[in-house]
């Protein structure tokens, strides 16, 4: 298997990002870093709890929308997945919990696949493997996943019928303070049931608990840390890489080659001390005392990124404001508009005719598409 290492791409990046943040605002009003952009607050069309006799526990993190207008929605507590309509009523259940062909365990990965006759894909971690469903959710096959030289696989693209695209997660370097934070990323061939290539990118760091007699006892995520976030392009076999702390998107493909490099022109933001005070309320006395010293002066600049029907970006901002910002812009980083959704909401899917949105652990909501 051959290893490639992307980390001198984002160096240079990085490099980049220092040099654009030195004249930032200090303000924390997030009008003052996009001050001319549309923003749009999209309204809630419906929002449902339960589908059927089946009431949510613990939904999953993606969704789709099916050939026929339906949506398939991951229900992790209970290892289903749903097909319900846009009213919210129950359509069927597309797969449950098992571990035969076409059952599913704990679903931690859900992604559309873009290529050929479309689709969707999700990563079962219990029976560590991914399942490949068409676009009427039905099913197709599967097959294991091995465990790649940076951890267990965390997230699954299907990029063609010869390569998939994994992400891998190692959290060693947590009881190793000698450790730089690493995740992994590998192309799977399917026909040689192996990873064909493989190499490092940057997860966020967490800070590490340590206990009175000095064993550390794990971990809490560093809020507003960087990281290297990963989304398939939509209109390609390739996919995109962006570094945090950086203003440019890297357009990778399978050879792990970079095909183009998109710059966003934005700026970080800095840590305010209200969100310093957030923080600290939030996590308690034991994780702030060895999480203070390790937040950003500046924070990342998104935390999440996705990739719609027409290839255009979208940036979950870490921006102050009342909404969760979502920033959209093109290949060109040409910012097309800013798109507000609920706060602490997670974005599930980008439609043409709406927006899926998971508004807590057991409530779903679909939202008017953000057109201008």
């Amino acid at each position: 298997m051959e290893k490639t290492d992307l980390l001198p791409l984002y160096i240079a990046l990085l490099i980049t990002a220092l040099l654009v943040g030195t004249g930032c605002s200090t303000s924390d009003d997030e009008r003052q870093f996009l001050p001319d952009l549309p923003q749009v607050t999209p309204s809630v069309i419906t929002q449902f709890d339960s589908a059927g006799d089946i009431y949510f526990s613990h939904l999953g993190y993606r969704s789709y929308v099916t050939a026929g207008g339906s949506v398939v929605i991951p229900e992790r507590e209970q290892e289903i997945l749903l097909e319900v309509e846009p009213t919210g009523e129950l359509s069927r259940i597309v797969a449950q919990q098992g571990r035969g062909p076409g059952e599913i365990g704990d679903v931690i990965s859900f992604e559309p696949v873009w290529s050929g006759s479309g689709g969707f894909v999700v990563f079962d971690q219990s029976n560590k493997r991914f399942v490949r469903f068409n676009e009427s959710a039905d099913y197709i096959d599967e097959q294991n996943l091995p465990q790649t030289p940076y951890g267990q696989v965390s997230e699954v693209f299907h990029l063609n019928d010869d390569r998939i695209l994994t992400v891998s997660n190692s959290f060693d370097y947590i009881f190793n303070p000698e450790e730089e934070p690493k995740s992994g990323l590998a192309i799977y061939d399917p026909a040689d049931e192996r990873n064909v290539k493989s190499s490092s990118i940057r997860s966020k760091r967490y800070a590490s608990l340590v206990s009175s007699d000095g064993v550390v006892r794990g971990g809490r995520i560093i809020y507003y840390g960087p990281e290297d976030l990963v989304a398939q392009d939509s209109q390609s076999e390739n996919f995109f890489l962006y570094w945090t702390e950086s203003d440019r998107v890297a357009m990778i493909n399978t050879e792990f080659d970079t095909v183009s490099t998109i710059r966003l022109n934005l700026e970080a933001q800095r840590l305010s001390s209200a969100e310093l005070d957030s923080i600290r309320e939030d996590i308690g006395d034991d994780h702030w005392r060895t999480m203070r010293d390790e937040l950003p002066e500046k924070k990342a600049v998104a935390d999440r990124m996705m990739i719609d029907t027409q290839g255009l970006i979208w940036l979950k901002l870490n921006y102050a404001s009342e909404y969760d910002q979502w920033l959209v812009a093109d290949r060109d980083g040409e910012h097309r508009k800013i798109v507000n959704l609920p706060k602490e909401s997670m974005l599930m899917h980008i439609s043409d005719d709406h927006l899926g949105v998971r508004l807590d652990d057991v409530t779903f909501a679909l939202f008017e598409a953000p057109y201008l």
